[in-house]
């Protein structure tokens, strides 16, 4: 059934007319079907379970989503206090946990810091509730979209971009194709981040319309690194 439905389907996937598919639709049709292959022969691995029963895979921590590193350089700071510049980035003050003196913010140069035990107006100091919030760990299941910094091949974990991309790819386009051959209740049950309300139409039509858009991004991404020739490779 779900070869059949692969190849009868592929590219509907792809959301466009077998004869209008285009090299980019061709590479996704193939790494497809080899999707199908690996699910169907390895069921019991990651990608198998993530083919046939996604929302088994919830509780699990997914390729190319992120870990919190901010949690632990929390963790692993002593007695300070946490303050955002206007730009909204993060720094610490040791020591009274009171500013003493100015600086400038490196990522964005905004004035950060103070004088005199005082904030400078234009920051803010963290509540006891936010510190908390960002000491939270990662949490389990998929982050659909855009990840940290707006780069969604940014994985939080020790790869390469490529790398990340690449399995961002695999993971995105195999919800895809599960939501599309079987229910996308599973699909919808495990990425914590979509909002099905949002656009036309019901909530499988939402979630398929993002997971398209969401395969393109990471193809066209992989490209902006490696020719389409290296991608496809």
């Amino acid at each position: 059934l779900v070869w059949w439905w692969l190849l009868l389907n592929i590219s509907h996937i792809a959301g466009v007319q077998k004869h209008e598919l285009s090299r980019r639709q061709l590479i996704l049709q193939q790494i497809s079907i080899l999707i199908g292959v690996v699910a169907c022969e390895q069921p019991d691995s990651w990608l198998g379970h993530l083919f046939f029963n996604p929302a088994s895979e919830r509780k699990s921590f997914l390729p190319t989503c992120p870990g919190n590193d901010f949690a632990m350089i929390m963790k692993a700071s002593q007695y300070v206090g946490w303050y955002r510049c206007p730009k909204g980035h993060i720094y610490s003050v040791n020591n009274c946990t009171m500013p003493m003196e100015k600086a400038v913010c490196p990522d964005c140069k905004e004035v950060i810091g103070g004088l005199n035990h005082t904030m400078v107006s234009t920051n803010h100091r963290l509540t006891e509730s936010e510190v908390n919030g960002l000491r939270q760990d990662a949490k389990p299941g998929y982050l659909l979209g855009s990840m940290v910094g707006g780069d969604h091949t940014n994985s939080g974990r020790v790869l390469t971009s490529v790398f990340a991309g690449l399995l961002r790819l695999i993971v995105n386009l195999t919800l895809l194709v599960s939501g599309s051959v079987f229910s996308s209740t599973g699909v919808v049950t495990l990425c914590r981040n979509v909002d099905t309300k949002k656009g036309h139409g019901n909530g499988t039509s939402v979630l398929m319309a993002q997971l398209s858009v969401a395969v393109m991004k990471d193809l066209k991404t992989l490209t902006r690194r490696r020719s389409l020739d290296n991608v496809h490779v």
